[in-house]
């Protein structure tokens, strides 16, 4: 398996929890959806992903998304692949 960079949640949920050693309260985070998947529904729901088949489409939203997470880090930026172009008619 891959280390993509996933961004961490993008909605992470702070929920308290009884930590009984010290009689008190802590917070757990619960994530959800990563912040990867949600730049890559933005991009999807925008002109960016163009007019290709579902899977292109979704192909691209990812390389949109990975993208904007290197950019927000310094990372280099991932080298592009070769598209697989297959517009819908």
């Amino acid at each position: 398996m891959s280390n993509i960079n996933d961004g961490g949640p993008a909605f992470p949920n702070a929920e308290p929890m009884w930590d009984s050693a010290t009689n008190t309260y802590t917070r757990h985070i619960i994530g959800g959806m990563t912040l990867r998947d949600w730049f890559a529904g933005q991009a999807l729901a925008s002109d960016w992903a163009g007019d290709y088949s579902p899977t292109g489409a979704a192909e691209q939203a990812y390389r949109y998304a990975d993208a904007m997470l290197a950019e927000r880090t310094n990372e280099p930026r991932p080298q592009p692949k070769e598209a697989k172009l297959n517009y819908v008619n």
